[in-house]
C-alpha cells in the first residue's frame, strides 16, 4: 500500500509539473488529496484541524506533519506546498488567483453600480415634477422664505437671484421657487392676517403705548414706532409692535405732525382715546407736545432718561480726564 501511495503521488507530481492540472483516478484522489475541498483551498492538500487548539497538520501528499505555530497561520502550509509539491502548488495558486480576481471583479462591478445608483438617487429629484403651488409643503416653503426675508431685511427680489434659486433647487428640487410679484402678494397677505389678528386681540382692551422715532443707518429714512401693551383675558401682560410708520422726509417732524400719525394708528386699530391709558415716550420736546396734544397722560421713558444721564456724564468724565492730563 505504501508503494502504491508513492507511485500515485509521483504520478500526480509528474502530471502537475507538465501544467495539465490534477489528473488522478478516484483511488489516487482518496489517497492523495481531498476532492471535497475546492481547488483554491489549501485544505485540499492538508488535513483540516479537528479543533482550534490543534497545531500539527498532516500533508495529504507526503504525510509530513507540519506545525502552524501558536498563531495558527497557514504560512507554513503554503511554504511546504510550494517547495515540496510545486505542481500541486501551481494548480492551487492558479485557482486561488482566479477566485481572487473574480471576487475583485464582482466588488468592482458592485461598487460601480452602487455609485451609479447613488448618483442617480442624488440627481434624480432634480427631474421630479414640481409641487403644485397649493401643496402644503410648497405653501410652508413660501412662508419660510418670506420669514427669512423679513428677519434679515432681504429684498423681495431675493427669490430671483441665480444663486438663491440654485441653492433652493438643489436643496428642495421639487419646490417651485416663486418670483418677486408672488412674494409681494404673499407679504401683503401675511401683513393683513397679522393686522387683523392683532386688531381682534385689542378689541375692548385698555391699552398703553410706547412711542419712539428712529432713523435707518443711512439717515435718509425716519420711522415712528408704536408698541402696544395690554392685559389679556387670562390676566397676562402682553405686547406687540403695532406700527413702524415711515415719516415724510419732506415734512418737519413737529409735535403736531407726530400727534397726527399717532391718531392715524389709533383709528386704524379702532382704539378710542378713552381706552388709551398711558403713553410712554422719550423726553424730547416734540414727543411731549405730541402726547399733550393727544390729551393723554404720558411719562418719560425711565431707560431713556438713564441713557441721557450716562451720555452727559460721559462728556463730563471726558473733560475731567483731559484736564487732569494738562
Amino acid at each position: 500500500m505504501d508503494n502504491q501511495e508513492e507511485i500515485d503521488n509521483e504520478n500526480i507530481e509528474s502530471d502537475l509539473s507538465e501544467g495539465e492540472g490534477i489528473h488522478v483516478t478516484e483511488k489516487q484522489a482518496k489517497i492523495s488529496i481531498n476532492l471535497n475541498e475546492p481547488e483554491d483551498s489549501l485544505w485540499r492538500f492538508f488535513e483540516r484541524p479537528t479543533s482550534s487548539s490543534q497545531i500539527k497538520i498532516k500533508c495529504l501528499l507526503c504525510k509530513k506533519s507540519l506545525s502552524r505555530g501558536t498563531d495558527q497561520s497557514t504560512s507554513a502550509l503554503h511554504k511546504h506546498l510550494k517547495s515540496s509539491h510545486p505542481g500541486n502548488y501551481k494548480v492551487y495558486k492558479k485557482a486561488a488567483d482566479e477566485t481572487k480576481n473574480k471576487k475583485r471583479t464582482v466588488e468592482k462591478n458592485f461598487s460601480i453600480k452602487l455609485g451609479q445608483t447613488s448618483q442617480s438617487s442624488l440627481f434624480q429629484p432634480v427631474v421630479q415634477s414640481k409641487l403644485p403651488n397649493d401643496n402644503k409643503k410648497s405653501l410652508e416653503m413660501d412662508e419660510k422664505i418670506l420669514k427669512y426675508m423679513c428677519w434679515n431685511c432681504e429684498p423681495l427680489s431675493l427669490t430671483e437671484r441665480p444663486g438663491f434659486k440654485e441653492m433652493i433647487n438643489y436643496s428642495f428640487p421639487n419646490y417651485q421657487v416663486k418670483g418677486r410679484d408672488f412674494m409681494t402678494d404673499l407679504l401683503n397677505k401675511k401683513y393683513t392676517d397679522c393686522f387683523n389678528k392683532l386688531k381682534t386681540r385689542l378689541e375692548n382692551k385698555e391699552i398703553s403705548i410706547t412711542i419712539d422715532t428712529w432713523s435707518n443707518k443711512n439717515g435718509d429714512k425716519s420711522f415712528l414706532s408704536i408698541t402696544v401693551h395690554w392685559i389679556s383675558d387670562e390676566y397676562t401682560r402682553e405686547f406687540a409692535l403695532g406700527s413702524a410708520t415711515p415719516l415724510d422726509i419732506f415734512e418737519s417732524h413737529t409735535g403736531e405732525y407726530l400727534k397726527t400719525k399717532i391718531e392715524e394708528f389709533l383709528e386704524e386699530f379702532s382704539i378710542s382715546k378713552e381706552n388709551l391709558h398711558l403713553v410712554i415716550r422719550d423726553a424730547a420736546s416734540v414727543m411731549r407736545k405730541a402726547a399733550r396734544l393727544l390729551g393723554i397722560n404720558s411719562f418719560d421713558c425711565f431707560i431713556h432718561m438713564l441713557q441721557l444721564v450716562f451720555k452727559i456724564l460721559s462728556i463730563y468724565f471726558d473733560l475731567l480726564r483731559r484736564s487732569m492730563t494738562v
